[in-house]
């Protein structure tokens, strides 16, 4: 094959038009290193990648055995191949549905302990300290908060509020929290109306029904909302003591986990106003709109235009990454899959860009990275080390 045959199929590829032996022959030639200019030509990565860190946060000390190389599969549902260039690395995504093998006809069985992806599930935090596992309940009626009935439906978590608020003297708002442990996400829509995602590792506290001046409501991790227009009462977002984000009615996606370098809203509809008090009691604010986001760190907000499929991605049930080095995509992969990651020594300088469905189970996500020379082991169960 010459220059224009692979273009030809590199292009074929990532307009997933390749037939299954066109797959086969990518296979080939992208683990012979062939590909490569092609495929960076094609997605124009960038270079220069800051080096990883020593572990990503949560974890013990882990006991050393023998690593175990993970060898390269193509074989799942979705499939996500990896290129490997001279300083990044891209994972792009084929909606193949037939299983694949490599070139060579042989399907390496799978080395490592496999770990489910997450799933829908989370636990309901009433008033008065009770819990609720929502993870396997059945469908209807599981409780009734200050009056309000609290419905859970394929997944879904609502509030029956046929009661306007000061209609009914014996209505009681009272405090709900909803989180989700690591390995779950879940769904919720509020007494007003206004709907939530909420990504793995998140919460959301919540009154039973809102009344008063403005809708408040309180954050952890990350949430996706589309909140229910109400001129009359402004919603607002407190995300951590010096950060709130008020909105009318619009769509938007809040990132704050811990180990974030920043707090980030990304608007996709309507308009907000992202809110920051500083250490010192300097305030400030942003007011953005849609298609920009903000991002609070060290004191200060900074606007400018958003990736909006990347951040909802998770929502739409993929991992997407754009210049992602290893730790930001370890610190993703252990909040889905509820496991510890440690990082040992120093890893190639690589960044990631592309996507990967979220359904994967944790050995093929493994798979996808064998070709960044880095080996993997599993301990415990849920403990992953990495090391050069």
């Amino acid at each position: 094959m010459d220059s224009n045959n692979y273009r030809k199929l590199v292009q074929r590829y990532l307009e997933k038009k390749a037939t299954d032996e066109e797959l086969a022959v990518f296979s080939h030639l992208l683990k012979k290193g062939l590909l490569d200019p092609y495929l960076k030509e094609a997605m124009d990565l960038d270079t220069g990648i800051p080096a990883g860190e020593d572990r990503v946060k949560g974890g013990n000390a882990a006991i050393e055995k023998p690593l175990r190389k993970i060898p390269p599969v193509l074989r799942y549902a979705a499939v996500a191949l990896l290129l490997l260039t001279a300083g990044s690395a891209g994972l792009w995504l084929s909606q193949h549905k037939q299983p694949l093998q490599p070139a060579t006809g042989e399907v390496p069985s799978l080395t490592v302990n496999d770990i489910p992806p997450g799933s829908n599930g989370a636990i309901l935090t009433l008033s008065d300290g009770k819990t609720i596992v929502l993870d396997s309940l059945a469908n209807g009626v599981i409780t009734s908060q200050g009056g309000t009935p609290v419905i859970l439906s394929k997944g879904l978590l609502s509030y029956s509020d046929t009661a306007s608020a000061g209609t009914n003297i014996d209505r009681q708002a009272v405090v709900n929290l909803l989180s989700t442990p690591r390995g779950r996400q879940f769904k919720i829509i509020l007494p007003d109306g206004t709907r939530a995602w909420l990504n793995a590792a998140s919460s959301l506290r919540y009154p039973s029904f809102f009344s008063g001046k403005e809708r408040r409501v309180e954050i952890t991790g990350e949430v996706y909302f589309e909140v229910a227009g109400n001129h009359k009462m402004p919603f607002r977002v407190s995300i951590n003591p010096t950060t709130t984000v008020d909105v009318l009615g619009t769509r938007f996606n809040i990132t704050a986990y811990e180990d974030d370098p920043a707090v980030t809203t990304t608007l996709l509809e309507g308009s907000v106003r992202v809110n920051h008090t500083a250490a010192t009691g300097k305030e400030q604010y942003a007011i953005i709109k849609p298609g920009q986001r903000a991002s609070v760190s060290n004191n200060i907000i900074k606007t400018g235009k958003a990736n909006i499929d990347q951040a909802i991605a998770w929502k739409n049930g993929l991992f997407y990454f754009k210049d992602a080095d290893i730790l930001s995509v370890m610190h993703q992969l252990q909040r889905w899959y509820d496991i510890e990651v440690v990082i040992r020594g120093e890893l190639p300088n690589r960044k990631f860009a592309g996507e990967m469905h979220r359904d994967l189970n944790l050995s093929e996500v493994l798979e996808l990275l064998d070709g960044l020379k880095i080996n993997f082991k599993i301990e415990g169960g849920r403990k992953l080390i990495i090391t050069p």
